[in-house]
């Protein structure tokens, strides 16, 4: 009787999704190429005619730009406290101020910055794993080896451009030199289960960890969140005279230029990518990601975050059943005035990435995309323990990162956090400040997202170069 009642309540909700995946396609325009059997279509006819709703996964890496200082945002409340605000000083957080956690695994009891505290819900719900002292790792690395001389370390540490690169899964030297771990997943994946422009996406220039070897992402951009800076004024009217032009000039222009015609071709290609882009866009209900899902003072964080809400809507309802976006956000290079509220401090940016990632779990959640998406939140490094005479922290290596959505196993920490006392067991350097050699590598984080996308374990050495030298090549987060 119970599996009978199941069974209608089912075809109820799939009748409810075919009227409103029809209704997508209408707006969209699909409905009388359908009738006619054209395939000139902007989304293949195989995918518009699936089941939206089986096996859909999505994927967004929320990239913290500058290196967040993860010492000041999952800090012990237990006697470690007291190495932390010893070494701290004077920029400490009060711990009275701290946001307690109710972590069912963890060596330390540990809190939250107080500008996270709307994570805590989340986190105590389930709905977040936190990592510990991650990094990127050529192998596994102790400080006493480290500090010897005598182990094999990512090139350029405390680089922000070759940190960015090398936790985007690009190492110079192999296979992965010009491309990401998330492109190249995506390459790997079963290829009925991708669209080419709705399933490797990013929303800012920085897309690095989306390229693929052969692959390049869709920037996907909403109609007022603009990133492109040459097109911005063409995309604001897409039918006038002026964008007829545009497209007139970079498609039949003439030359014996190899490189002018291979320029022109490509950005043509990107403005046709944008537009259709915008096309799926507007098609979308205003009730998913509505406007008041926007904040006014974030750098643009909310907005992009929309943006993701709606590309994973409608690719959903068309029958796209893998989509990943990336997005680069933050100023967290914080070298003075580390505590404030403004956007120039990393209370302040902490407060806003808070607000979002709040906003788009109550986003998913009511688009009934909650179970389905994860959200990986990751930066280039960590910060030293120490601060600096500004007020603020220069470059470390090993930091906390964490993943979020329905589909984790959360309100856990998975790796072991560092012994908070600078010059200690797993400080790198001779000089004592506190910079943390990572016992969990970057690669083992996005492996285990990415198994759980669907990427199969016999592709793992063609995406990630390194992680064949770990033991353990996922973590247990799902």
């Amino acid at each position: 009787m119970h599996r009978c009642a199941k069974h209608k309540h089912s075809s109820k909700r799939t009748s409810q999704h075919d009227a409103k995946r029809r209704a997508l396609l209408k707006q969209l325009g699909l409905t009388g190429m359908m009738a006619a059997g054209s395939v000139a279509m902007p989304w293949p006819l195989k995918m518009a005619l699936a089941n939206p709703y089986n096996d859909y996964k999505g994927v967004i890496c929320v990239f913290l730009n500058g290196g967040n200082d993860g010492n000041d945002t999952l800090i012990p409340i237990d006697g470690a406290y007291q190495d932390y605000a010893r070494a701290h000083d004077p920029i400490a957080l009060l711990k009275d101020d701290l946001i307690p956690l109710n972590l069912t695994q963890s060596d330390h009891k540990l809190a939250l910055n107080p500008a996270l505290a709307k994570l805590k819900p989340i986190s105590d719900r389930g709905d977040i794993a936190w990592i510990a002292n991650a990094g990127p790792l050529v192998k596994p690395v102790s400080a006493d080896d480290v500090r010897s001389g005598l182990a094999q370390v990512p090139n350029f540490l405390g680089s922000h451009p070759d940190q960015q690169r090398l936790v985007a899964g690009g190492v110079p030297g192999t296979f992965a030199a010009r491309s990401g771990w998330g492109g190249r997943a995506l390459e790997q994946m079963p290829p009925e289960l991708l669209i080419d422009l709705l399933s490797n996406l990013a929303l800012n220039e920085n897309n690095w960890l989306m390229r693929g070897e052969f692959w390049a992402p869709t920037l996907a951009q909403d109609r007022d969140h603009l990133v492109n800076i040459n097109l911005r004024n063409v995309l604001a009217g897409a039918d006038t005279k002026e964008l007829k032009a545009y497209q007139a000039a970079v498609r039949v222009k003439p030359s014996h230029d190899d490189l002018g015609v291979a320029y022109r071709h490509a950005v043509g290609n990107v403005l046709d990518e944008m537009l259709e882009l915008r096309r799926v866009l507007d098609a979308v209900p205003e009730g998913v990601a509505r406007k008041e899902f926007e904040a006014t003072e974030d750098r643009g964080l909310m907005e992009q975050l929309r943006t993701a809400a709606r590309v994973f809507w409608a690719g959903r309802e068309a029958g796209v059943k893998r989509q990943m976006i990336f997005l680069d956000w933050g100023g967290f290079d914080t070298h003075s005035n580390q505590r404030g509220s403004e956007l120039s401090n990393q209370d302040g940016l902490l407060k806003a990435l808070a607000n979002g990632l709040d906003d788009l779990d109550r986003e998913l959640k009511r688009s009934g995309l909650h179970d389905q998406v994860v959200t990986m939140v990751m930066s280039e490094f960590g910060r030293p323990l120490r601060p600096n005479s500004g007020g603020g922290t220069d470059h470390g290596w090993g930091n906390h990162f964490w993943v979020m959505g329905g589909p984790v196993n959360g309100n856990r920490l998975l790796g072991q956090m560092p012994s908070l006392v600078a010059g200690g067991p797993d400080d790198m350097g001779d000089d004592a400040m506190g910079r943390w050699v990572p016992t969990t590598a970057t690669d083992q984080i996005a492996a285990s997202v990415m198994e759980w996308f669907g990427l199969p374990r016999s592709a793992f050495p063609k995406v990630f170069a390194h992680l064949q030298n770990f033991p353990n090549q996922t973590l247990d987060m799902f």
